[in-house]
């Protein structure tokens, strides 16, 4: 089975180059079996009503590649941890489990986002572990239709753009020296 992985794309309507890059990419591996996302596909997922023009555009993009025969497999990252049941349904997928066992040319093979090995810090594995939970997202999408702070996500995540000579922490607390700065103010 011909399997194309990607990862850590943070699709963001801020971002327009990778989102063309991703089409680039579909387009050339037209054919490909299977495409694996391995998490934080987007920048930030508030829930999978979103309803946001960039959203349905790329919900679209991959419904389409699903409808050409290609299998989606999606693992959600520590940016788009949200991202649910509905979601795999609207793009034609399959959400995976955080750690997913399968065969990779020929081998057996573990797939997950890179955040579940943050083991030596247990602060972020505390948050994940909450964050995960279905209770506290509930909680959490509550709020959002609430008081709309799905607005107020977006909005952080256009104000702050780290550049890649930034340091980064992948599972997200640091992810640059502004970061660092704001968290000891």
């Amino acid at each position: 089975m011909h399997r194309l992985f990607i990862s850590d794309l943070h699709l963001n309507d801020q971002t327009p180059s990778i989102e063309t890059g991703l089409i680039n990419l579909l387009t050339r591996e037209h054919g490909v079996e299977s495409l694996v996302i391995l998490g934080d596909f987007f920048e930030a997922w508030v829930g999978d009503d979103d309803d946001d023009p960039f959203a349905l555009r790329v919900k679209e993009l991959l419904r389409r590649v699903s409808l050409a025969g290609c299998e989606i497999l999606v693992c959600r990252g520590n940016r788009d941890f949200m991202l649910g049941q509905q979601f795999a349904a609207d793009i034609g997928g399959t959400l995976l489990a955080d750690v997913t066992a399968m065969e990779v040319a020929g081998a057996p093979a573990l797939v997950l986002h890179g955040d579940t090995l943050c083991t030596d810090d247990a602060d972020y594995q505390q948050f994940r572990t909450l964050v995960h939970s279905p209770d506290w997202q509930a909680e959490m999408m509550e709020k959002i239709r609430l008081y709309g702070l799905k607005d107020m996500t977006a909005t952080q995540g256009a104000e702050h753009r780290c550049s890649e000579q930034q340091a980064r922490r992948h599972h997200g607390r640091q992810c640059c020296r502004r970061c660092e700065a704001d968290e000891r103010s």
